[in-house]
């Protein structure tokens, strides 16, 4: 479906997908009223979601971004049968079809109406939408969504969640509600349901952070406001009066109409600073053993900029992956010092579905207490003077407190962990500490593991311990057991880590002070320990750590320019072949026989009879056009290639065409391949 660390239309952590007959709301009403929407482009192009039956006469409420593009404003409908039956979409010549009539513009709604072509006025099931209120939600109250996605393969599945609260003008979500009810591509333009079976919504998107996920609902008030800003204050009237004109589609659907599913935690990246531009980049990898896909990934799309809500489809760029191994992405993008970015990708398999936008948004806020936190820890490893175990044992265990920065001595690691700083705040206290609680940070585990029994017992082995899981720290002073579970961490509203500022003041009533002097004998964090965080510390203007590559300047111009034309074969890995083009000097991947004969086709230029027959017959004017592709025009377009020598391949077919490009490859390494930059049709 036109389904993007994140926002995205829809990615998330999967908590579990239970049958339907599980709901508490589910009624088989709702799930009738259900339908699947595929939908193509006209160019090859597939996407699917989900859809709502709002009215008896076959009016279906959507998301924007499933029917964005259909080509000629027609979408293919499966009906729900039985929820062990994948939806019947009818055959061809009699298929299930619905026009799209409305859809919103604006980048905070996602919403769009499509009307059933129903010529024997056939009464449909249908949700009465007009009058529920997602308003009177309250926080904890049951969501309960069904739809069509990706992971439940081809039926109707039901997922269910909490409401966790309202979205804000802030960030372009107060359109939506909150909730952790999980989702999957195919699940927007479906249905959401409180517990007593009123519709709240249509899922449509995921936010990713760091640690979880939150799914967003588009409200059903959110809707009736958007028709009613449309249509006037009689705007349900005016919606059922319409009629359906849906176009005969000139294609049939297709069997394959599930798209390819990821989570955006399997979105690498790498940064890296350029200290001659004084610049920070980042560079976006893809774990293809995360990728859900029978066949292969025929096309990556993606976008990086300042638009949470693009579609890298109609605002990005798109490129062929290698068909094994990571999917790099070509680009590498400079990093903003004053706003948030966005890298939002899609992926198009081999039968040409386009999956949901996978978003990664890249945080200031986290960058630069990452910053600041690196900052720190070197100046403290700077100051360091050596381990004094006298000085370490007198604070182990402790909150201590240097100057206006405060540290927690660790008694299993043996250094000292940084958890406030003015200028960290205390959000950064109630985010870290969390982690050490409940994850591992920086390579392993801060925390120390601990039975309940062992934990009434208050053993003195673990006093000072931050204790795994169960959010509590004994006080080595007098023993007693500190809460910090309903202080650290996620906030009600479940978007937000908490302030912080409770925890701050319980750390502050637990510390004591440090000298200057003693503080140097304890070793920071980051030194010469197995657990140093990060395993260096990076500086740069813009106090972004670093992690991996160096931004090559250097001019391969010379180098590329040696290269026009020719097929090159990447030795290093599988043999896979480029093309050359010698009008932008960027190199063009050719996965298979038919991609070669597509590339070939896309980037020849047409060539006379007359000069075609000079290229066959004058060595000297073909070495001329030598890695160029020439289309006789005035024949039937019949493609060929002239090599380095001057001779010409007629590319008859795709397989011809991928057969002769191999056979004239030129094998490059890895290293120099990098050199060349990648282009796109």
């Amino acid at each position: 479906m036109k389904k993007q660390f994140t926002i995205f239309l829809i990615l998330i952590f999967i908590l579990g997908l239970v049958p339907v007959n599980f709901s508490q709301a589910i009624t088989q009403n709702q799930i009738d009223a259900e339908v699947q929407i595929v939908c193509t482009d006209g160019s090859d192009n597939w996407f699917s979601g989900s859809g709502t039956i709002i009215d008896p006469k076959g009016i279906i409420l959507t998301n924007r971004h499933v029917v964005e593009g259909a080509y000629m404003n027609t979408c293919f409908i499966g009906f729900i049968e039985s929820i062990n039956q994948e939806p019947n979409f009818g055959i061809s010549g009699n298929y299930n079809l619905a026009e799209v009539k409305y859809q919103t513009v604006s980048n905070d709604m996602d919403a769009a109406i499509l009307y059933l072509d129903n010529p024997t006025n056939k009464s449909y099931p249908y949700i009465n939408i007009w009058d529920s209120n997602s308003d009177a939600l309250q926080f904890g109250d049951k969501i309960e969504v069904i739809g069509f996605p990706s992971i439940g393969g081809s039926t109707i599945t039901y997922t269910s969640g909490d409401f966790s609260g309202f979205g804000s003008s802030g960030d372009g979500t107060q359109n939506y509600i909150k909730s952790t009810a999980p989702l999957e591509h195919g699940n927007s333009g479906g249905a959401s349901y409180n517990s007593s079976g009123q519709f709240m919504g249509i899922p449509t998107m995921v936010v990713a952070g760091t640690l979880n996920s939150m799914s967003y609902v588009l409200s059903v008030n959110s809707i009736k406001n958007w028709l009613s800003g449309i249509l006037g204050s009689h705007y349900q009237e005016e919606v059922i009066k319409q009629v359906s004109e849906p176009a005969e589609p000139t294609v049939n659907i297709q069997n394959d109409i599930t798209p390819p599913s990821m989570k955006g935690f399997n979105i690498d990246y790498e940064i890296a600073n350029n200290d001659v531009l004084k610049q920070s980049y980042i560079r976006y990898s893809i774990q293809r053993d995360k990728i859900t896909e029978e066949g292969y990934i025929k096309k990556v799309y993606y976008y990086f900029g300042e638009n949470k809500f693009a579609d890298p489809l109609l605002e990005g760029e798109s490129f062929i992956p290698i068909i094994s191994g990571d999917i790099v992405i070509p680009d590498i993008f400079m990093l903003s010092e004053n706003t948030d970015q966005y890298f939002i990708l899609k992926l198009q398999d081999s039968s040409g579905n386009v999956s949901d936008s996978v978003i990664a948004p890249w945080e200031l806020s986290v960058i630069r207490n990452r910053g600041i936190e690196n900052a720190i820890y070197e100046k403290a490893i700077n100051e360091f003077e050596r381990q004094e175990y006298s000085i370490f044992n007198k604070y182990s265990g402790l909150f201590v407190k240097n100057g206006s920065t405060y540290w927690w001595v660790s008694p299993r690691d043996n250094v000292r962990f940084v958890i406030y700083s003015p200028d960290l705040g205390s959000e950064f206290l109630s985010q870290t500490l969390d982690k050490w609680f409940t994850s591992s940070w920086g390579g392993f585990s801060a925390s120390t593991g601990i039975t309940d029994a062992d934990l009434k017992r208050k053993p003195k082995n673990v006093w000072g311990h931050l204790l795994f899981l169960h959010h509590k720290y004994i006080d080595p002073i007098n023993g007693e057991i500190i809460y910090f579970g309903n202080v650290v961490g996620w906030g009600s509203d479940g978007n937000h880590y908490q302030t912080g500022e409770e925890a701050f003041s319980i750390v502050k009533s637990l510390s004591v002070d440090i000298s200057d002097q003693e503080i140097k004998y304890i070793e920071p964090l980051g030194k010469d320990n197995y657990v140093q965080y990060g395993n260096q510390w990076y500086k740069d203007h813009n106090q972004i750590p670093f992690y991996g590559f160096s931004i090559d300047t250097k001019d391969y111009s010379d180098f590329v320019n040696r290269l026009k034309g020719r097929i090159l074969l990447q030795v290093e890995e599988h043999g896979e072949a480029y093309y050359v083009y010698p009008k932008d000097s960027k190199k063009y991947y050719m996965a298979n026989g038919n991609e070669a004969y597509r590339i070939m086709r896309y980037l020849g230029v047409g060539i006379t009879n007359k000069d075609l027959d000079r290229i066959k017959n004058d060595k000297a004017f073909a070495k001329k056009n030598s890695g160029k592709i020439f289309l006789q025009v005035e024949a039937n377009g019949e493609a060929f290639y002239i090599d380095a020598d001057g001779y010409y391949y007629y590319l008859k077919n795709g397989e011809a065409a991928y057969n002769i490009m191999r056979d004239l490859g030129l094998g490059i390494t890895n290293n120099d391949l990098n050199k060349i930059p990648e282009g796109n049709l």
